[in-house]
């Protein structure tokens, strides 16, 4: 009987170390790794258009262009949004028309 045990023993070892490895070659990677993967810019795409600019440096390319403007030509815009708004939302609230 000690021989049986010690073979089945060893079988459940063995087995117990094929699934151990099955387990670990069949483990995906981290979820993290997947979405980098994802989001990753092929190297053939990163050299196609080496004279376009980055978002970046089109914005600030822009705003350099851009003139300031005074305090209040500032104010004066942000009142004319803020009345645009208040009339928006008494347009679309029928109780606060005062009827």
């Amino acid at each position: 009987m000690l021989a049986t045990l010690e073979q089945r023993l060893t079988a459940m070892e063995q087995e117990i170390a094929r699934l151990k490895q099955q387990v670990q070659t069949d483990t995906p990677p981290p979820w993290w790794e997947e979405i980098a993967a994802t989001l990753a810019i092929p190297p053939q795409q990163e050299n196609d258009h080496p004279q376009e600019m980055s978002h970046r440096e089109s914005i600030m390319a822009l705003r350099a262009k851009l003139k300031p403007i005074s305090q209040e030509d500032a104010d004066m815009i942000n009142t004319a949004i803020r009345e645009a708004q208040e009339m928006s939302i008494a347009d679309n609230n029928p109780s606060a028309k005062g009827d």
